[in-house]
């Protein structure tokens, strides 16, 4: 879903480029001495978007093949693509508003201004003079085009799409001990000062003493058991989250779930830090399950659980064998199972799933 928004969006980004190179490449003033390309005037998405660096590339090479020489198909796409990744930096880096709208229209004008101009000077044998009067032209003309339509266009997007305010004015007119107000606070705070965990979602759909699993097709814990689960994308929430993936790896859907527990164990993913909320749910009967996306196979499986905390077994039963888990069980203060301190001496099932299926099947026989 996330890699499918991120090609919509290129190639809309793509497209429009390349209409108004083309609907502009021969108005008077595309053609004379300092050009005033609108198209330009989208080269601040990056501020925002990511995936407009590759939308304003491929738009600059489309645009260039239909209305100019192959040589501005290298030479000028080259150029959007080194100016689109300054100007995503700068977005990245900045957090005041306005400033970050300064500098972000800084980039397209100066690369462009020094690489365009090799296209029809130095690359065709043009004297160093003839280079320099050209840059000087295109330096202009990116400046006009950026100051006047691309740092309008930027600080509308900033202010409609990018820039959500508060409409509180009480907290507004709030200060810390440095004396900022919200708004003062936010343009000095960046997220990156913080290292920010991944989240994922996880679904443990049980039924008549069996539990729905897939058998995960990718690394990390390729070809292991495993919840229905993925991580959460933008602007989605965690329930969101869990339904979706749950319908995707499995094909079930229409199953009302419950949040379990959220686990945040350190290093319980060899890919990052990542915190999963569990979800969980008791059907009637076993459905019918099909692995899909990254899942190579979905079914039920029998789960038999034996011993006691010192040394409990985990067993699994499928159409395609058994699998046993061994853990030492620990408990908190309330008598519940504590997944942080619970060690998994052999494990049967991927990341910490069998922890978390004990307590489920525990908690469930306890208020169900």
């Amino acid at each position: 879903m996330k890699v499918t928004k991120f090609i919509v969006r290129a190639g809309v980004i793509s497209a429009l480029y390349a209409c108004l190179c083309i609907l502009f490449a021969f108005s008077s003033f595309s053609t004379s001495l300092i050009q005033i390309r609108i198209s330009e005037i989208l080269t601040v998405l990056p501020l925002f978007m990511g995936e407009s660096i590759i939308g304003l590339w491929i738009g600059c090479m489309v645009g260039n093949i239909l209305s100019g020489s192959l040589l501005d198909v290298f030479v000028g796409s080259t150029a959007t693509l080194i100016a689109g990744l300054m100007t995503y930096a700068v977005g990245r880096l900045v957090r005041h508003r306005a400033l970050k709208v300064v500098l972000g229209v800084i980039p397209p004008v100066v690369v462009n201004a020094f690489i365009v101009p090799l296209s029809y000077t130095v690359f065709i044998g043009a004297g160093a003079e003839v280079y320099i009067l050209q840059t000087l032209w295109v330096f202009i003309g990116q400046a006009i085009t950026l100051s006047a339509g691309g740092v309008p266009f930027a600080l509308t997007l900033q202010a409609k799409f990018f820039n959500k305010r508060t409409p509180m004015k009480e907290i507004k007119e709030k200060t810390n001990a440095k004396g900022q107000t919200l708004e003062e606070f936010l343009s000095e705070y960046n997220p990156s000062d913080w290292k920010h965990p991944s989240v994922t979602a996880d679904c443990i759909i049980l039924s008549q003493g069996k539990v729905l699993l897939v058998r995960r097709g990718n690394h990390p814990c390729i070809g292991e058991l495993a919840f229905p689960g993925g991580f959460c994308e933008e602007g989605e929430s965690a329930e969101s989250t869990a339904i979706r993936e749950l319908e995707e790896e499995t094909g079930v859907k229409g199953v009302p779930c419950r949040q379990l527990y959220t686990v945040s164990t350190p290093n319980r993913d060899p890919r990052d830090w990542t915190i999963t909320v569990c979800y969980y749910a008791v059907i009637d009967e076993p459905c019918v399950a099909k692995g899909g996306d990254d899942a190579s196979s979905a079914d039920f499986y029998e789960y038999l659980i034996g011993g006691d905390d010192d040394l409990t077994t985990l067993e699994l039963s499928g159409k395609d064998g058994k699998t046993t888990t061994t853990l030492r069980v620990k408990r908190d203060v309330f008598g519940r199972i504590d997944v942080n301190a619970t060690q998994i001496l052999q494990n049967g099932m991927a990341f910490d799933h069998a922890k978390l299926l004990l307590l489920a099947v525990e908690e469930i026989a306890r208020y169900e």
